[in-house]
């Protein structure tokens, strides 16, 4: 509120006469210039409180650690920290949907993307991919990359998976039915034209995050969904960034 409404709005609470005009210089004025002047450093104090409530302008990242049970070693920077916070804090509201999950994913990985395994894709196939062989007819003269055996992906890779039951193990079966259950965490997907997943590019994630991403998965994902996790932990003194090359991109074409 401004200083010339504040005025206006104490104006009202008196008589409407010359001795209780707040236009005129006396010394009823000067008693209310006064207490307004009180009134603006309490404002002041009261828009710093409020703004300690969030994670983004709070002063009191300590105690938010400690509200939310979570202490953040001295790898992370202060403004990771935040983040980290503000992704808690978005957990209590949260729910179980990709899309909820996708949003509080993003607070502490703006480039990561979670997607649903819709419709179903077993990733469990090929995690290496030929884009052109010997005698493909396709391939025409003056392109460049016409020569046997170009291919995508990386054949030593797999996708990891986390889920709430260990107990069946943390392998990729090539049970269909079992990837109906599925989302993928990931930096890109691509989408033949029916819908289904042909590839997906690997997200680059600093390894001291790997503790706090799989609390949040965890915590948010419906028990018996899985998380197929196209991620590559780096180490954290490695600035992330992505080509164009395909050596990050996994085709799981079936």
């Amino acid at each position: 509120m401004r200083r010339s409404d504040f005025i206006n709005a104490v104006s009202l609470l008196f008589p409407k006469n010359r001795a209780f005009d707040l236009t005129v210089e006396r010394d009823f004025t000067r008693l209310i210039n006064g207490l307004l002047s009180v009134a603006d450093s309490e404002r002041e104090r009261i828009e710093r409180v409020y703004l300690d409530y969030f994670p983004d302008t709070s002063r009191a990242l300590e105690e938010f650690q400690k509200t939310f049970r979570f202490r953040f070693s001295s790898e992370f920077t202060e403004q990771e920290i935040r983040m980290a916070l503000n992704a808690l804090v978005r957990m209590r509201y949260a729910n179980s949907t990709v899309e909820s999950i996708s949003k509080v994913f993003q607070e502490f990985v703006p480039e990561g993307l979670i997607v649903e395994n819709t419709p179903v894709t077993n990733a469990a196939g090929l995690c290496f991919a030929y884009r052109s062989v010997c005698g493909n007819t396709n391939i025409r003269c003056g392109n460049e990359r016409a020569m046997c055996n170009w291919h995508i992906g990386n054949r030593a890779w797999t996708p990891t998976v986390l889920k709430t039951d260990a107990a069946e193990g943390w392998n990729l079966p090539y049970n269909r039915a079992w990837w109906q259950l599925c989302f993928f965490v990931c930096y890109k997907a691509f989408r033949q034209e029916d819908g289904k997943f042909i590839a997906i590019q690997r997200l680059k994630v600093h390894q001291k995050w790997k503790t706090f991403l799989e609390f949040v998965l965890l915590t948010l994902k419906p028990i018996r969904s899985v998380a197929v996790m196209f991620l590559e932990y780096v180490p954290n003194d490695e600035e992330i960034s992505y080509s164009d090359d395909s050596n990050g991109l996994v085709s799981i074409a079936e």
